[in-house]
């Protein structure tokens, strides 16, 4: 069993309802989840023109290796009404990838720890919430570090429902 970390962000249709079906798929499809952050709004990275985003993060203890859980984590997005139109487009899904265990890779279409994680408020503050003691693979510095560190400036306010 690996434990593994996901960022789920979602900024088309009932944005909730959609992360809740995702988390209800997660673990019937992936394995046995552990810690869920809350949810954060979030304004869009990458494409400014669209509806702000809910995020979270989720931790899983999974025994799938990294591709086939790529597979299934693509599968899950597709379910749940994703269409990939545009990159950092609106989407009724978005699964990423964060962190499989320790290790460290790159792979045709998967690059872990997510590549870009050290530059996202939507990714660092839900993970440093559910894992602020998790030392980043090849570094000596916690998610809660990474997360002072960071040189984002878009907002992020947890959701209050």
């Amino acid at each position: 069993m690996t434990v593994v970390f996901l960022g789920l962000g979602s900024n088309m249709g009932n944005r909730k309802e959609n992360l809740t079906l995702a988390l209800q798929l997660l673990s019937e499809r992936v394995g046995q989840v552990q810690k869920i952050s809350r949810i954060y709004e979030t304004q869009p990275w990458g494409v400014q023109n669209q509806e702000n985003y809910f995020n979270l993060a989720v931790q899983i203890e999974t025994k799938l290796w990294p591709l086939a859980l790529l597979c299934r984590l693509l599968h899950i997005e597709q379910d749940c009404g994703r269409e990939r139109k545009e990159r950092w487009g609106s989407r009724t899904l978005d699964i990423d990838l964060l962190f499989y265990g320790t290790y460290r890779f790159t792979m045709s279409g998967l690059v872990v720890p997510h590549p870009r994680l050290r530059e996202r408020n939507f990714v660092l503050h839900p993970m440093a919430e559910i894992a602020p003691h998790w030392i980043y693979p090849g570094s000596q510095l916690s998610l809660t570090q990474i997360k002072e560190q960071n040189p984002d400036t878009s907002w992020i306010r947890p959701c209050e429902f």
